[in-house]
Parts: structure tokens; sequence; C-alpha cells
């Protein structure tokens, strides 16, 4: 049985080596970094991660544009002809009246969609979704 100081000392080795790393022969070889990959390196096999993802972008490109930008549009004073889109993406009414909103933070999640449609269009190569980010 080996001691605790033993146990340390191969624990040590074995995480050397496996930083450095061995060919067959035994012999030191430097390792290469992790490199990124980009998303349309990727390819998603037919099955439950393939309908996933297109089912959501699916989702993304249904939302309507103007419901999506109409946050914004009221912050500015411009005309919002989208509806709201419900819960907390609506705006908060400055006084809290029983019809009133539900709105938490107007527009809080219109930076994720853009990027989900963008990493979408990097996956897939969709022009729609890429059509879609461009008009936003």
């Amino acid at each position: 049985m080996a001691t605790r100081r033993e146990f340390l000392k191969q624990g040590v080795a074995v995480g050397a080596a496996a930083l450095i790393g061995h060919n067959a022969a035994g012999e030191a070889v430097a390792q290469t970094p992790l490199q990124e990959f980009g998303y349309g390196d990727v390819e998603l096999a037919p099955g439950r991660m393939r309908t996933q993802f297109e089912e959501t972008q699916a989702v993304l490109l249904s939302l309507n544009e103007d419901s999506l930008l109409r946050p914004w549009r009221l912050r500015a004073g411009l005309p919002a002809p989208g509806g709201p889109l419900g819960g907390w993406y609506d705006e908060v009414p400055l006084i809290k009246t029983p019809s009133g909103g539900e709105g938490f933070a107007p527009g809080h999640c219109f930076g994720q969609w853009i990027s989900a449609l963008s990493r979408g269009y990097a996956a897939s190569g969709d022009p729609a979704a890429k059509a879609k980010v461009e008009r936003l």
C-alpha cells in the first residue's frame, strides 16, 4: 500500500505527463492548444439536437419584428405598430392598475434573440436568418 506522500508524487507525475504529452515511444511532445472553431464547422446529425435547433430557429424567425422593436420604438417616441409580446417584454405602466401590463424589463431579451439568430445563420447558412438579423 502506497503512503500518502508516494500517492501525491505519482499524482503530480501523472498530471505533468498529461500536460506535456508523450508519443508511443514515451518521448515528450508539445501539445497543440485547443482551437476555437466556427458554428459552421459543426454539422448536427438527424436526431433530437438537430430537431431542437431547427424548431428554435423557426420560432425566432416567426417572431413579429414590429413587436420585437415595440419597446425600443416606444422609448424613442416613434410609432410602434407591433402588438405587445406579453409578459416581461411589455412596457410597465407608470401607475400600477389592475389592467396594467405585467412588464418588468421591456425588450430585455432582444439581444439574445438577435444573437441566437446570428449563431443559427452561422451554423446553417439560412438566408432567412441573415435577412431578419439585418432588418432588425
